[in-house]
């Protein structure tokens, strides 16, 4: 199932890893692109119709610009913030994410620097069960494809993330 899809996947990490130098060196901007738009467009089925980019969200009080805002048809499902290559995933990126996730009352948020991902259900009753998913390398995304396919679009569309979710915190009790 999803052969193709990993089969994609695979090479995106194969060049990754190979150009990896060079991806330390690229913008943030050019890591949106190159990765990230690479991996939710061409592998976990979004277009470029399904998101917004650099999306107006509030921090608390403060307007900020979210990297990504998915809807499904007009509705809003998950903010993405994308740091990158060489920035570590912080307490602060996941907190900047979280809070605009929080002012629109989008139940997910994503963070990423391809080195790593983050996939959170902000709606968890306390700060320290909002982090849902962690992906410690881009070899987890192929190790851990069932769970990287919760953000797909399909997946989505069928609500698989926020039955998980559910699950997952009904579970923790």
């Amino acid at each position: 199932m999803y052969e193709k899809e990993k089969q994609k996947l695979k090479i995106l990490i194969d060049d990754f890893k190979f150009n990896h130098e060079q991806y330390l060196q690229m913008s943030e901007a050019d890591i949106e692109t190159k990765l990230v738009e690479e991996l939710f467009v061409n592998i976990l089925g979004w277009n470029k119709n399904d998101f917004k980019k650099q999306a107006t969200a509030y921090r608390g009080d403060v307007r900020g610009r979210a990297d990504y805002a998915f809807y499904i048809n007009d509705k809003l499902v998950f903010f993405l913030e994308v740091k990158k290559v060489n920035v570590p995933l912080s307490k602060e990126a996941d907190k900047q994410v979280i809070s605009y996730a929080l002012s629109k009352r989008v139940p997910f948020a994503v963070s990423t620097n391809f080195e790593e991902m983050k996939v959170f259900c902000v709606e968890a009753e306390t700060e320290n069960k909002r982090l849902l998913k962690k992906f410690i390398s881009p070899d987890a995304y192929l190790e851990k494809f069932n769970d990287l396919w919760l953000l797909s679009k399909e997946s989505f569309l069928k609500e698989l993330l926020l039955k998980r979710g559910l699950f997952f915190y009904s579970y923790l009790g």
